[in-house]
């Protein structure tokens, strides 16, 4: 874990697998849902794409060891800000 302060918010970065994608759920939705806003050709195929199913080749993927996550956390609230899958 790694902690970094920001514009005043103390920001603690946590390192993880499987576990973490339930976090990582809710800030994702929120992507969709901007994507689908600015996207002008494919917002039918944004709209049709489910965490659920997402989560599904992650796994299999991070199964395999070939993804992980990268979770931003606010250290106050413990409230994720931020992800990356890798």
């Amino acid at each position: 874990m790694d902690m970094r302060e920001e514009c005043g918010v103390r920001i603690q970065f946590v390192v993880g697998s499987e576990e973490l994608l339930d976090r990582v759920s809710p800030l994702w939705i929120k992507l969709n849902e901007h994507h689908v806003g600015i996207s002008t050709f494919f917002q039918d195929d944004i709209l049709k794409r489910t965490f659920d199913q997402r989560k599904v080749q992650w796994v299999n993927k991070m199964k395999e060891g070939l993804l992980r996550i990268d979770l931003a956390v606010k250290e106050t609230s413990g409230e994720s800000i931020g992800y990356v899958l890798h």
